[in-house]
């Protein structure tokens, strides 16, 4: 850093925010160079505190982020960058549902969350790129990183509403705990290389990625006293007692090794096809279960861009993906994840400044990893996907921009089972299906859009609106 004692180039940006319920924050960027631009260094840093929408769920989060930037010639070029983030919340469970239909007719801030709900996260980040430029048509490229979480985590889950023995509606709730730490470290390197076989013209990509994951953690369900849906008066005092035979834990270790290989074709004026193949092998070791596994699978890629003219492109691509076993779940015979994808589109100018993009797509997940209605995640699901997104953005005037997105998807666990507390003393557990359901956090319809107007002054504002 010696180098930006005396800084020819520098900039400093800020931001504030403030909002509704106790909304309050900052952003903080820093930039420096030397005279010539081939050393640079930025520092960014956010502070962000909120009361949040539902009662007693205070939040804060904190982060800071160095980087540097080496710039030796104008074919060579090094980046490394730190990211540490502290955050501390309370997780939002939500409302419980009546008979796991029905919302109640309560106050939509309410929380019948226990007063030991807290979480904790402590997140760092290191990464390392790097590329050289070799002659015209060669490139080089390689990436190490490595991530670290730490994650203490104290949350209310809900069983549902149900009468107690003179007839009033209590929710049935229990306290998950967690203590995890995940440390993953990762490298990838890449050949670019282009080359030409008749009248076609081939960028050729090279690569291969090594991944190791190591992840311990323990999670304990238990117990927490009823509370009343309508006149909610909380009892819960610690210790609390921990459901017999529902708590978890790993010390697993995953090892990925993956070369992979694409090739972007230029077949016509009109025609790109691009085929890819990629080959995961995948070493599971989980210690508490004593789960051992050592899995391969190929994985192609293939896709097309049509040009139909000169304002209107079709593509069209389909693949497949692999993963390692969730350490998360109570199975000792955890096998892999595999997806497939599809995907059709297109995209055009449509005149008057105005491009837009529509896509149809869908994915296909199996062996997936879902915690059920008591926090406990178990390998018993497979998930649909389907749906069809819209993209437009408008140059209204010279100083005018409209952005607008909307998609649907129509989500599906087309197989999942779970199991389900159904008496309490003892804990009695029945086993439901639950195929067909919606899975958690995949919104229906998603909208986005968003305007900027600038003026001659150099002011300018924006506005937007999401809806989910």
């Amino acid at each position: 850093l010696g180098a930006l004692t005396a800084v020819p180039k520098k900039l400093g940006r800020g931001a504030a925010t403030a909002g509704s319920y106790g909304l309050r924050g900052g952003v903080r960027a820093w930039s420096a160079a030397n005279n010539d631009g081939s050393l640079a260094f930025r520092l960014g840093g956010l502070f962000r505190e909120s009361d949040e929408y539902r009662d007693d769920k205070a939040s804060e989060v904190a982060a800071i982020n160095p980087s540097l930037t080496w710039t030796p010639d104008e074919r060579t070029r090094l980046n490394v960058s730190f990211e540490h983030v502290d955050s501390d919340y309370k997780s939002d469970a939500g409302l419980p549902l009546i008979f796991g239909e029905t919302v109640p007719d309560v106050p939509r801030r309410r929380s019948y969350q226990s007063p030991f709900d807290d979480s904790t996260q402590d997140i760092d980040r290191f990464q390392v790129d790097y590329e050289r430029q070799i002659g015209d048509d060669d490139t080089l490229r390689a990436k190490l990183y490595y991530r670290r979480l730490d994650w203490l985590s104290k949350g209310t889950l809900f069983n549902g509403v149900f009468p107690n023995e003179v007839g009033a509606l209590e929710v049935s709730r229990f306290l998950g705990e967690l203590d995890s730490d995940q440390k993953f470290f990762g490298g990838q390197l890449e050949y670019l290389t282009r080359a030409t076989t008749g009248d076609v013209t081939h960028n050729l990509l090279f690569g291969v990625e090594l991944q190791q994951l190591d992840d311990d953690f323990t999670f304990v369900p238990q117990f927490l006293p009823n509370i009343d849906l309508f006149n909610p008066v909380e009892t819960a005092q610690e210790p609390l007692f921990p459901f017999p035979g529902q708590d978890m834990a790993a010390r697993a270790e995953t090892l990925v090794v993956a070369p992979y290989l694409i090739d972007q074709m230029t077949i016509s004026d009109r025609v790109d096809l691009l085929l890819g193949v990629r080959w995961d092998n995948a070493e599971f070791d989980e210690q508490v279960l004593g789960t051992s596994r050592d899995d391969s699978e190929l994985n192609p890629l293939v896709g097309v861009i049509f040009a139909a003219s000169e304002r209107l492109s079709i593509y069209a691509n389909a693949g497949t993906a692999f993963a390692a076993p969730s350490s998360f779940g109570l199975e000792e015979d955890r096998v892999p994840e595999e997806s497939t994808q599809y995907e059709l589109g297109l995209k055009g100018r449509l005149g008057g400044g105005v491009e837009a993009s529509l896509a149809f797509y869908e994915i296909d997940r199996e062996n997936i990893a879902i915690p059920d209605d008591n926090g406990v995640t178990r390998q018993t699901g497979d998930q649909r996907s389907r749906g069809v997104e819209l993209e437009v953005a408008a140059q209204l005037a010279p100083s005018s921009r409209l952005l607008a997105a909307w998609a649907y998807t129509d989500a599906e666990l087309t197989s999942f089972t779970e199991q389900v507390l159904v008496g309490f003393f003892p804990p009695t557990f029945a086993t439901i299906d639950r195929s067909g359901n919606s899975p958690a956090f995949a919104p229906e319809h998603l909208l986005n859009v968003w305007f900027t107007q600038g003026f001659d002054n150099g002011l300018g504002f924006g506005v937007g609106g999401r809806f989910v």
